[in-house]
């Protein structure tokens, strides 16, 4: 199998080799490891496009690493780009009919992403980079603000008028469809622009809504199981994924509370009033995959909670100071790196709380809204002011020393 024209044009084809049994592999990342420290700038590229107004400008659109490509939306453009990850060179443009708010999903040889037109994508990946074309499109009614759920069989899709719809995972065709009807009081008020990711358990699909209702549905066919009110106060609105631990599920509305429900009674094992969830929690797993005791979760407010999963219980509060909301942490093993809607990158101790690294560029972030993208020894993020920064922790000396590619680029 060649390599695709515009892949062989940017001559980048031998980062991709075709396999001599014509069977696709996926390359490799230009940095492994393990992220065990504080990490070092490598670049900081302006995303393509459109200037946007600094005034309004947020860019929503999560990054995803995947072999040597980074891909990410931008406010700028109705387009999903494929980076360079070693220097942020852009390589392609993926069509889109709208922004991309969210972070694309690569499963089973193929790469998802859904844009605010209201259309969901599905692209066939060879050699590990996106076919010429598309393997299908389903256009929907509103847009799609969050990522997309695939399974072997199905892709299931929310979008902002509170619908959820499964796709069939080989052709996009409809296979059922479900408009949630809202709490009639929740009408008269505003409602955030944005829903969560539907969630799938087994045969169970939870989706969150924006009068704060949280439903159960068979995945197979659609049907709506149960449903229970779950957030509260002036934005009641789930747009936070949802965390998955054993049967319990740990979710928030965007004003107040945060829950963690039994999902076989829908009972309330615990709730933390007054926090509110923009990005779902984040969970630290031992060495063997086990769940450990505690949480993490970035609020609304720009504090960052450890919180006992069993009893609720906070057993340690960081303050960003930004008063901002904070992206979903994500557990490394030098801490939890978190981002803020009005600051910038941090690293934080998981024991203590206390803060080990702040990302400190020289000028005006305007902040981090996604949240960032960390493999092996890379961090990537979008910034609000619409630059793309990819930050590695530095490689141990011995295999530095083997490698004259990291000693050429100083990692």
């Amino acid at each position: 199998m060649s390599a695709p024209a515009w892949l062989a044009a940017a001559g980048l084809a031998s980062l991709n080799p075709s396999p001599t049994d014509g069977s696709p592999t996926r390359a490799q990342s230009p940095y492994p490891g393990d992220f065990s420290g504080a990490p070092a700038q490598l670049w900081l590229e302006h995303l393509p496009g459109e200037r946007v107004p600094s005034a309004i400008h947020t860019e929503a659109g999560g990054p995803l690493l995947h072999g040597p490509y980074l891909y990410t939306g931008t406010a700028g453009e109705d387009t999903l780009l494929v980076l360079d990850r070693t220097d942020g060179r852009l390589i392609r443009r993926l069509p889109a009919r709208g922004l991309v708010r969210s972070t694309p999903v690569v499963a089973d040889g193929h790469l998802f992403y859904g844009d605010a037109g209201g259309a969901s994508w599905c692209w066939r990946l060879i050699d590990g980079v996106p076919a010429e074309e598309p393997t299908w499109v389903h256009v929907g009614t509103a847009p799609v603000l969050a990522s997309l759920a695939p399974t072997a069989d199905r892709i299931y899709v929310a979008d902002v008028a509170n619908v959820v719809v499964a796709l069939d995972a080989r052709t996009g065709d409809l296979a059922w469809r479900h408009a949630q009807k809202l709490d009639p009081g929740r009408k008269a008020e505003l409602e955030l622009y944005g829903h969560p990711p539907p969630a799938l358990v087994g045969e169970l699909l939870l989706a969150g809504f924006s009068d704060g209702t949280l439903v159960g549905l068979d995945a197979s066919s659609g049907d709506l199981l149960w449903q229970r009110r779950v957030g509260e106060g002036q934005y009641p609105d789930l747009i936070a994924d949802p965390l998955f631990i054993g049967g319990d599920v740990i979710v928030g509305g965007f004003t107040a509370p945060l829950v963690s429900m039994d999902l076989a009674t829908r009972n309330i094992r615990w709730r933390i009033d007054e926090v509110g969830a923009a990005h779902g929690a984040a969970l630290y797993r031992d060495a063997d995959g086990q769940p450990g005791r505690q949480i993490f979760h970035g609020g609304v407010d720009g504090i960052l909670r450890a919180v006992d999963r069993v009893t609720g219980a906070v057993d340690w509060e960081w303050d960003s100071k930004t008063r901002s909301a904070l992206t979903r942490p994500l557990v490394t093993p030098a801490g939890l790196l978190v981002a803020a809607a009005s600051g910038s990158l941090y690293l934080i101790n998981a024991e203590t709380g206390k803060k080990r690294w702040e990302w400190l560029p020289g000028f005006h972030v305007s902040g981090i809204t996604a949240t960032p993208a960390q493999e092996g020894r890379q961090l990537v993020a979008v910034t609000n002011a619409g630059n793309v920064v990819s930050l590695a922790v530095p490689e141990p000396q011995a295999e530095r020393q083997a490698n004259p590619l990291l000693r050429a680029m100083g990692l």
